[in-house]
């Protein structure tokens, strides 16, 4: 029998709204940008580090192996710098391991992720499988990912996602069985300040947020971000019960255009993790 109810869903990604003000100057030295400085320069995220004032409060960060891809990924926690979860990612051809408990499968040649399965196990020595499919159009985009829970044969959740160019502008969480909207985020961007690739903005990246960094989803946005707005609807009672509004601004951007500082207004986008406050980015040029 499923553990996951639509109810137990909502309740999920609705709980917990949190809102985080930036309440004194950040007085950290701005990081180096990447170098060399030219506009041929690739890179990906190595470091994201969450700041409000000259106070660290979450850290990501990550090693890669000799085919950037990730060889290991540590989160710490709050200002104390405690180590709160570490992951060690092993690869056999196609496939990342996780854990005894979780795999990812790649594509050849993109790298991108195909399918992300998941198994919860509880106090009681029950458990959830969840397994996510992920599509990609022409362009190189992700238009679709389908959730099948516990051997689902048709998905019980799918999400579609819309596109202006490379710029994600729309995500909708939906209940398949009944195409009801669970969520919804609008993404609007800076058109004007073109940036290299930076991160990706899945409003409903509940089962990879801490992966997306690293690991490839297709295209990541040519602009920067100005604002998210979630919204988040109550699908047995057929109306709309939470809004989350986020916005972005004070980007430090390197003469070879990464992101290398913004700060987040707002509420906590929980589909995103810890985008919010001042974010630092620290990359591995190659």
């Amino acid at each position: 029998m499923k553990k996951i109810t639509l109810l137990l869903f909502i309740s999920f990604i609705s709980c917990g709204k949190s809102e985080f003000k930036i309440t004194e100057p950040v007085t950290e030295q701005t990081p180096p940008p990447p170098a060399p400085i030219n506009q041929h320069t690739n890179a990906k995220i190595i470091a994201i580090k969450q700041l409000n004032g000259a106070i660290m409060f979450n850290k990501l960060t990550y090693t890669l192996n000799d085919k950037l891809l990730p060889a290991s990924l540590n989160y710490y926690d709050s200002v104390s710098n405690t180590l709160d979860y570490m992951v060690q990612f092993n690869y056999k051809n196609d496939t990342i391991r996780v854990n005894n408990n979780e795999w990812l499968l790649m594509a050849p040649g993109t790298n991108n992720v195909l399918k992300h399965f998941i198994r919860t196990t509880y106090a009681d020595n029950t458990f959830d499988d969840e397994l996510y499919t992920y599509t990609y159009d022409n362009s190189n985009r992700l238009i679709k990912k389908r959730i099948y829970v516990n051997g689902a044969v048709k998905e019980d959740y799918y999400s579609d996602y819309a596109y202006d160019g490379n710029n994600l502008i729309s995500c909708k969480l939906m209940l398949a069985s009944t195409n009801q909207l669970i969520q919804e985020s609008k993404i609007k961007y800076n058109t004007s300040q073109q940036i290299k690739p930076w991160v990706y903005l899945f409003g409903d990246a509940f089962e990879n947020n801490i992966y997306l960094p690293v690991l490839n989803y297709g295209v990541k946005p040519s602009n920067t971000v100005s604002s998210i707005i979630t919204d988040i609807y109550d699908v047995t009672a057929g109306k709309k019960i939470d809004t989350w509004s986020s916005s972005f601004s004070g980007y430090v951007i390197s003469k070879d255009n990464f992101v290398l500082q913004v700060t987040t207004n707002g509420d906590r986008q929980q589909g995103l993790g810890i985008y919010l406050g001042t974010m630092r980015f620290d990359y591995q040029t190659y």
